[in-house]
């Protein structure tokens, strides 16, 4: 009766090393993981940002998109290291270029004189950036 006993805890350890070794994801699956879910997050705010009007448009929505698509790019920058090396190459490159059109964007927003010159100005600047994303880091591969 011993026998059946210390077979089944012998297969009940040895189920759980091989859990416990192949369970998890490497470091370089996570981050990728990471920052497609980043990218992701910012194609959303991108469109938030997109879709706002002259008559819809709010500071405080788009402070919240614009801090929001920030904190996403902090987190892609934070994956960045852990992507294999022709992925980082990728993700570098269009957060860099994609930061560089946030930053232009944020200041150009704003210096217009009249209302419907900041409107058109703030729309342009949104439609610009919506492309902005498409190009650079919408292009990563997520599949």
């Amino acid at each position: 009766m011993h026998q059946p006993k210390a077979m089944t805890v012998a297969v009940a350890s040895l189920a759980l090393l091989v859990a416990g070794c192949g369970g998890g994801q490497s470091a370089s699956s996570q981050a990728k993981d990471d920052v497609c879910a980043a990218t992701s997050d910012i194609n959303d705010h991108v469109d938030n940002l997109k879709q706002m009007t002259p008559a819809t448009v709010t500071t405080a929505a788009v402070t919240n998109d614009l801090n929001a698509i920030k904190n996403d790019l902090s987190k892609i920058r934070d994956a960045q290291s852990t992507l294999s090396s022709d992925r980082k190459e990728q993700v570098q490159s269009a957060t860099e270029t994609f930061t560089d059109q946030v930053t232009a964007t944020v200041e150009s927003v704003g210096t217009s004189l009249s209302a419907a010159d900041a409107a058109a100005q703030l729309q342009s600047a949104l439609a610009t950036l919506a492309a902005s994303y498409q190009q650079s880091l919408g292009k990563i591969d997520c599949s």
